[in-house]
């Protein structure tokens, strides 16, 4: 009787950058949700092949929303959030300080990927609906006219785009790491590998215990 991992295919090398691409988009969600105080259960990534990927980032985000202040923060921080996950799979790095090569042409490039491509289209839609609930709350309707409240909107997106890259640019160099760590744990194309909170945190303190010793990252 055939062996169930005969049937398992090993993940290529050439996969690698796809994969790569595929963690940091997680790592990025996975992060931002951290600095905001969410309840992150971890990161769930399954490849099979380009036309074939899942990435998850499992969250729960409670806080109490007593003021209007409260909401506005909430609805923000999740915005940013999603934002996150394309900002991350557009980072290139320089390759040896492990920093954004360039941040200007990073932002443009996750800007138009972020309107554009296959794997932000759930988290802009997402997105998109939360934007519109602060423009309403910042911007009532009544006696604006559509020009008025597009620009409005557009402010609003450009101030948490541009929150979410300073966040993400300061963790750069340790998504490059991790991002590469999570991909040498991915044996087989196909396979869900789970990465719960606290391995991605084992993670990310190796990759600091390492960038402390001559000649490692």
């Amino acid at each position: 009787m055939p062996n169930e991992d005969d049937f398992e295919i090993p993940m290529h090398p050439n996969d690698r950058t796809d994969v790569f691409k595929l963690c940091l988009h997680e790592l990025g969600h996975f992060l931002l949700a951290q600095q905001f105080g969410a309840d992150v259960q971890g990161i769930t990534i399954r490849f099979t092949d380009r036309e074939n990927f899942l990435g998850h980032c499992a969250m729960n985000i409670v806080r109490p929303l007593a003021h209007t202040a409260d909401i506005r923060s909430y609805l923000g921080d999740r915005v940013c959030i999603l934002m996150a996950g394309t900002l991350a799979e557009q980072m290139t790095f320089d390759p040896i300080t492990l920093k954004i090569n360039d941040v200007a042409a990073w932002a443009r490039y996750a800007s138009v990927a972020y309107e554009r491509s296959d794997s932000s289209r759930s988290d802009r839609k997402k997105g998109e609906e939360l934007l519109r609930v602060l423009l309403l709350m910042d911007c009532p309707p009544i006696g604006q006219d559509a020009a008025e409240l597009n620009r409005a909107l557009t402010a609003i997106t450009a101030s948490l785009w541009e929150r979410t890259i300073g966040i993400l640019e300061e963790r750069a160099p340790k998504m490059f790491v991790v991002a590469n760590l999570m991909f040498d744990e991915m044996k087989f194309r196909g396979v869900s590998v789970e990465f719960p909170t606290a391995k991605l945190k084992q993670l990310f303190e190796t990759e600091a215990e390492d960038s402390e010793r001559p000649g490692t990252f």
